[in-house]
């Protein structure tokens, strides 16, 4: 049976890099009297928009506490189905009551359409994140809705971390960058290398003077796996132009075939790719020009070209 990785083993099994993974916030519901200062009141809704599962246990939780029961006729739009399935926790799961998109502003609004227009919506958020874009949709169409912050983001305690250790910090979320102020009030970058995931993230690192190295995401790298990816195929290909004596940023020559009566098949109709042409001489009775079993075999020279340099020369340490 194959073993199955995910995104983030797959970078490590290709460039061996090391991964530590430490939440830099925790994400707390709102509590009832910052709530209430929202004047917000639950059941003048008919229609509720969610947008991650946190803000889904703390709709509810706020509710109990405020002692509201939420009424069956209730409709969630949910921007995934991830979430829309997260409801399940809560309440009986209904078709007819529980509708998702794909995950944009877009669909959710497409949802709504001309049979839903009429609902009263309120649009579930956090302190540290921006409804904008749904809103504006919400604008253009028309819609009757509130928003609403339901949860609220907590700095962790990270002073045991020792940020000079890692090559890469990535971060996902506005409140990551907060959090890496509370802790370490004088942060200097320095050569450490930072990774951004979304337009929100990007906006508060440029707010606190953090140098950004590698975005996320691009019609090139739609997720933070492929942009590490990438990172790491660049330094590493820097690096194999260095141990050679090319400048920095400069391709490698591609090492040239011989045309002679010596030339080898093509390694791609080998299944053993990764050898180079000299392997598999020995065994091919093509190597030397001839078409049958019986044609003479003539024993050649390994030879190992400009791209045989080690695959590890420069395999950044993400620990």
């Amino acid at each position: 049976m194959p073993r199955v990785m995910t995104p983030y083993q797959g970078v490590t099994e290709k460039f061996g890099v090391e991964f530590d993974f430490r939440p830099f916030f925790l994400v707390e519901p709102l509590p009832v009297r910052e709530f209430r200062a929202q004047r917000i009141a639950l059941l003048d809704h008919t229609a509720i928009v969610f947008s991650s599962r946190h803000a889904i246990d703390a709709f509810f939780t706020i509710a109990e506490e405020l002692k509201v029961k939420i009424p069956e006729t209730m409709k969630y739009f949910c921007t995934t189905e991830l979430v829309a399935m997260y409801l399940q926790k809560h309440i009986v799961y209904r078709k007819r009551k529980i509708f998702y998109g794909d995950g944009t502003p877009e669909s959710v609004v497409a949802l709504i359409g001309t049979k839903h227009k009429d609902e009263t919506f309120l649009i579930t958020q956090s302190d540290t994140s921006s409804s904008d874009a749904l809103t504006r949709l919400f604008d253009a169409r028309k819609l009757n809705y509130h928003t609403g912050v339901f949860v609220k983001s907590v700095s962790q305690d990270m002073k045991d971390v020792d940020l000079a250790g890692y090559d890469m910090i990535v971060f996902f979320n506005p409140a990551d960058v907060k959090s890496l102020y509370d802790n370490f009030p004088g942060f200097e970058q320095g050569n450490i290398r930072f990774v951004s995931y979304g337009k929100g993230v990007v906006k508060a690192m440029e707010e606190a003077g953090i140098r950004i190295d590698v975005k996320a995401p691009t019609p090139e790298a739609p997720s933070v796996p492929v942009a590490l990816c990438h990172a790491c195929a660049t330094r590493r290909q820097a690096a194999s132009a260095a141990l050679h004596g090319f400048a920095d940023g400069a391709s490698l020559p591609r090492p040239r075939r011989r045309r002679d009566h010596h030339t080898l098949a093509p390694l791609r109709r080998h299944p053993r790719r990764h050898l180079c042409a000299g392997h598999r001489a020995r065994t091919d009775p093509r190597a030397v020009g001839g078409r049958g079993p019986n044609a003479p075999r003539r024993r050649l020279r390994r030879t190992r070209g400009p791209c045989a340099a080690p695959a590890n020369v420069c395999a950044p340490s993400l620990h």
